[in-house]
């Protein structure tokens, strides 16, 4: 489903964890005009993520996308890095490529060259091939995406591919470790990953109840993805722990934005904003959202962007 963006948020936020691999303060000047305070434990803002780059007239996943949020002020892009057949991370969100480039086939990623990949152009009217216009027509690996965000927005890596060699190797070079946030239910790996860059953020993504509990409780975790119905149980422990929570909205907010901004239900407008301030009082901090815009208007408690 083609998400519209309807409308630029004047204000403009640069993202940078600089300092993140090193023991020095964040550079106030690197965070212009907005305290982000993305490994602070008793920050209570509210941050806004875009499920895999939605939310702009761009190709999920691609730099395009990503500098099209950054320069709205959405504050992380969830990004999907997956491992080529020779080794190197890519973005694609699906294990197959045909829903998201113009490929006749469904050939995994997983079986095809980094080389070959980027000659597949993305899935959007503009473009005509891979490399005319490389930023919103060819499949990213994850280092170029990095570089881009670098600066102006973070990026929340949902890993497919548990190979902390590889992916140690790509967050290690150019501080760009300093751009991401990387969740994965896989805690070995987070563990792993983490013990060799010391200054990483992560988060544990739970898929339960029990673990949700048992990770707040053992691991006390700075940020946690938990369900959206354990977010209410879990609230006091992530509160006793000053782990800040995630959920994913597209089943409880995004379908109320959906049907107003793509389909011009107004009468939904009151629901979502309902939904979200309900959202806060659960203390969530983080919305993972395919309607970032929007999400950011209704915590704003700014009128949504009208429907066409």
């Amino acid at each position: 489903m083609k998400k519209q963006l309807l409308a630029r948020t004047t204000l403009l936020t640069a993202l940078l964890l600089g300092g993140c691999d090193s023991a020095e303060p964040i550079d106030e000047l690197s965070i212009r005009s907005t305290d982000i305070c993305w490994n602070d434990r008793s920050c209570s803002q509210h941050l806004i993520v875009s499920h895999k780059a939605d939310g702009v007239p761009e190709p999920e996943n691609s730099i395009a996308a990503i500098k099209a949020l950054a320069a709205a002020g959405v504050h992380a892009v969830e990004v999907d890095p997956r491992l080529t057949s020779d080794g190197h991370f890519v973005l694609m969100h699906d294990e197959g490529i045909k829903r998201t480039t113009v490929s006749e086939d469904n050939r995994l990623v997983s079986d095809i060259t980094l080389a070959e990949l980027q000659t597949i152009a993305l899935k959007d009217e503009r473009c005509v091939d891979a490399q005319t216009q490389p930023e919103r027509c060819q499949i990213p690996t994850l280092a170029a995406a990095l570089d881009a965000a670098k600066g102006q927005i973070v990026l929340v890596l949902d890993v497919k591919n548990f190979d902390v060699d590889r992916m140690e190797a790509v967050l290690s070079a150019s501080s760009r470790v300093s751009a991401c946030v990387v969740r994965s239910s896989n805690l070995n790996f987070l563990d792993a990953l983490a013990a060799r860059l010391p200054s990483l953020l992560t988060m544990d993504w739970t898929r339960s109840l029990e673990s949700a509990q048992h990770a707040l409780e053992d691991r006390q975790p700075l940020f946690i993805q938990v369900k959206p119905s354990d977010l209410d149980a879990v609230q006091p422990t992530a509160r006793a722990a000053r782990s800040r929570m995630m959920i994913s909205t597209l089943t409880n907010v995004d379908p109320y934005l959906w049907a107003y901004v793509d389909s011009g239900a107004i009468d939904q407008e009151p629901m979502a904003a309902q939904e979200v301030e309900l959202l806060k009082d659960q203390g969530l901090t983080l919305f993972l959202t395919s309607y970032p815009i929007q999400t950011m208007q209704l915590i704003r408690g700014e009128a949504l962007t009208p429907a066409p």
